[in-house]
């Protein structure tokens, strides 16, 4: 129709001299109609297109939302006692459960800096858990790099800034050391925090 009326008013335009101005009027003024409905029929069409891309990235995040409704553990491992129960309201990114990494159970030593000649990774330990007679197995998986100066900070200059009430005569620093279990019982469920005592055995081979 906006082509034919547009054909029409050419028409008229042409024939000016044969045919009335009302005429010509009447043929522009239908492919004004005829323009401004087109454009009326895009932006339609564009407000269908962007309310049905909204549609979807609401169906999208809807079924993220409910996929995410079920818990999976990257790990192998134990729950915390404190878990929520059924009826309680979760807060969206809030941690509310803790899960106990059965493949990363581990024993933190601390050695004096003054033995730390006699350490190396493959070191084979025994472990005393306190409260068990039982002994486990284990050997030196690595050494802290370094341990933080309590007693020294940076100033506003950035140069050390030394506590001159520093107590000079003190104790040999304990330094951080990792020791991976080798026999832990399997089926065992370990507590994470516990105490133990740990004996250099020999070089593991």
């Amino acid at each position: 129709l906006l082509a034919q009326a547009r054909r029409e008013a050419a028409r008229n335009t042409g024939l000016a001299g044969l045919v009335a101005q009302e005429g010509i009027e009447q043929g522009e003024l239908k492919v004004r109609q005829g323009e401004a409905a087109v454009a009326l029929a895009e932006a339609a069409r564009q407000a269908a297109q962007a309310a049905e891309a909204a549609a979807a990235t609401a169906v999208r995040l809807a079924e993220l939302n409910l996929d995410r409704t079920t818990v999976r553990s990257p790990v192998d491992g134990y729950l915390n006692d404190r878990v929520p129960h059924a009826g309680d309201y979760v807060a969206t990114g809030r941690p509310v459960l803790a899960v106990v990494d059965a493949g990363s159970v581990h024993v933190d030593g601390y050695f004096e800096e003054t033995k730390l000649d006699r350490l190396h990774p493959g070191l084979a330990v025994s472990i005393k858990l306190m409260g068990q007679t039982r002994l486990l197995h284990g050997h030196l998986q690595s050494l802290a790099a370094g341990i933080e100066d309590r007693d020294r900070t940076s100033g506003s200059n950035l140069l050390p800034n030394v506590n001159p009430s520093f107590n000079w005569v003190r104790l040999a620093q304990r330094v951080p050391v990792r020791i991976a279990l080798d026999d832990w019982p399997a089926g065992e469920r370990p507590t994470i925090g516990r105490t133990a005592t740990v004996s250099v055995l020999e070089e593991k081979r």
